[in-house]
Formats: C-alpha cells, structure tokens, sequence
C-alpha cells in the first residue's frame, strides 16, 4: 500500500515511512512533502513539521504563503503545549470578565494538580452566561467545548497567538468541510465577534495530550475518548462541541450562530 492507502488504514507508521522512502528518492516531490509535514504535525512532531514546511517552500515557491501560515500554527501549538505543561498562564484573546478569569485560574489549578480546582471551576461556572443560538439552523440553549476543563470558551489559535474566546464573545463561528490532512489539526473557521469583528481563526481540532496517546483513531480525530477526573471529563482525539441538544464533532462543517 502507498502512504495515502496506509493512512487511510489507520497506519500512522506506515505511512510515515512510505513518505521517507518516496521522500529519499525524489527530494523534489512536492505532493509527497506536502504529505509528510502534515503527517508530522498530527503525531505532534512540530520540529519536523517545521523543517519539512521550510524546505517545501524551497521546492516550491507558491507554497512559502501557505507556509508561513501554518508555521504561525505550529509556533501557537508550542504555546499550547507550554500552557498545559504548567509553563504558561491559559489567556483569554477577547477581554477579561471575573468569570473567564476564575475559569482560566481553576484551568491553571486543574493542570498543576491543584487541591481546590474543582471547587473553583464550580464557582467560576456558575457566573457563567449561557449561549443560546443555533447549529445549521437547529436552536439551542446553551453551547459549551465538551470538555469540563473548558465549558463556555473555545480553544483558538488567531496569527500565532494562542488563548481561549467565550463562546457569549461570539455571534458567529463557522467552518466549511475539512479539506486537508492539516485541517484534522487546525481546524480553520471564520469567527465573528459582537464587538464587530471577524476574523479567520485555527480551532486546535484535537484535545490537548492526544499526540501522547499514541492513538491512531484518535491523532487521526477519528474518535473521542474522555477520561474522568474528579468531576471533569476530560477529552482526547477530536474536540466536541457540545449543547443541550446534541455533540458535534468539530471536523463536521457547521454554522453556529450566537444570540
């Protein structure tokens, strides 16, 4: 089987050394180091991913815009990767009311093992607006990430900045189908604000630790696993959104609308 054939199958290790043999033998193939950073951002190799983005844009020069943008991803992925280490302070990208920051500080407690997180995450919830509107067209009272950790704010990469936007912030988020490997990553999505803006933003596609896993199923998006920490469920492999109705996969296309 070919790369595409083995990951297809599942086969992330397959696939990865399919692409390095085509890759050995013909350096110059575009399509094939198109692939192979892909591949390395989604087992969370972003080192390599950064490396082969670089060199496309040597073979390739109308790769070097596209580049660029998704080395900013990769930039805003370390800082994602620091911020659930310990090593950064989760932030909010559109303001500060007490709530986010008490949900972003029981975040903190939460990701040091701290004794009081629960109790802060409770209390910080509770100040919470809901955000009612609807999903491609169906109403909803209330929508919020799937994850405990996160609730009523998403997890957004804007440039290479990366941070959390309340979902109340939003009017609108939408996203047309995946249509490449890197979108199972970052998801990208148009986000108008009540504030008036919008903006073309990257929704990290997958729960924070799922690289670790070592899943295919799950570093593919193809699967959410939770696991159960106190009161919080946690998420691993491809982000849910969640309302009083029903979950929806985040690589699903859909059109949310705020009110």
């Amino acid at each position: 089987m070919d790369a595409e054939q083995l990951l297809k199958a599942g086969d992330i290790p397959g696939a990865r050394a399919a692409l390095a043999a085509e890759l050995k033998r013909a350096p110059q193939d575009v399509r094939a180091r198109q692939f192979f950073w892909q591949l390395m951002a989604i087992v969370g190799d972003l080192d390599k991913a950064d490396s082969q983005l670089k060199a496309l844009g040597g073979v390739q020069a109308s790769a070097m815009m596209m580049g660029s943008v998704y080395m900013q991803c990769i930039n805003a992925e370390r800082l994602r990767i620091k911020t659930f280490a310990g090593e950064l302070a989760p932030k909010s990208l559109v303001g500060v009311e007490p709530w986010v920051e008490g949900l972003l500080a029981a975040l903190t407690a939460t990701i040091k093992g701290e004794g009081n997180a629960a109790d802060r995450h409770d209390a910080a919830l509770a100040e919470a607006p809901a955000s009612p509107g609807t999903i491609d067209g169906a109403s909803f009272e209330w929508l919020a990430d799937a994850d405990g950790r996160f609730g009523p704010m998403l997890e957004v990469i804007i440039g290479a900045d990366y941070g959390f936007i309340p979902f109340v912030a939003m009017n609108r988020i939408r996203a047309e189908p995946v249509a490449d490997l890197r979108d199972t990553v970052w998801r990208p999505a148009e986000i108008s604000l009540k504030s008036g803006q919008s903006s073309m933003v990257f929704i990290p596609a997958r729960y924070p630790g799922t690289t670790a896993t070592g899943d295919s199923a799950l570093m593919l998006g193809r699967r959410t696993d939770w696991i159960t920490a106190g009161d919080l469920e946690i998420g691993l492999g491809q982000r849910l959104l969640a309302t009083d109705i029903d979950d929806h996969g985040v690589l699903e296309p859909f059109d949310i609308r705020l009110t």
